[in-house]
């Protein structure tokens, strides 16, 4: 069965290996990434390999583009079953993530991901599930 898979910092890595296996798996995936333009490569090449795909430009920091993203992701593919948070801070951590990144250890928590702190945002596996073994005209 087919499902809606978000998968952040799915631009590189092991986001992008993710998201190729999800859309092996015969799942439709949003490749949520900062880098808007390593996310639509990724897609490319899952388009070419038969799958379907989206790439959105996000940055998990930011509470607005998460949401803005998620609303492009129902949009564009339909409600979200699976997520999958592979975004990190990597490379230069004082230019692209500078302003949510800091030396102090005891301020780390800034950095992660607002996603993870959003509860209806983790939540939509087990409601768009609980919605399809109901039967609900939701599910569908």
């Amino acid at each position: 069965m087919s499902r809606v898979a978000v998968v952040t910092g799915g631009g590189s890595g092991l986001g992008e290996s993710i998201c190729t296996r999800l859309a092996a798996d015969g799942h439709r995936v949003a490749v949520l990434d900062m880098n808007e333009e390593a996310a639509a490569k990724v897609v490319a090449a899952v388009d070419a390999q038969g799958g379907r795909a989206t790439a959105v430009g996000v940055d998990v920091s930011d509470e607005r583009s998460v949401h803005s993203a998620f609303d492009t992701v129902r949009e564009r593919l339909g409600p979200v079953e699976i997520l999958v948070t592979s975004a990190a801070i990597g490379g230069d951590r004082t230019s692209a993530t500078g302003r949510c990144f800091s030396a102090r250890f005891d301020t780390f928590p800034r950095a992660m991901p607002p996603l993870t702190r959003i509860p209806y945002l983790r939540s939509f596996a087990f409601r768009a599930r609980a919605a399809r073994s109901s039967g609900s005209a939701a599910a569908r």
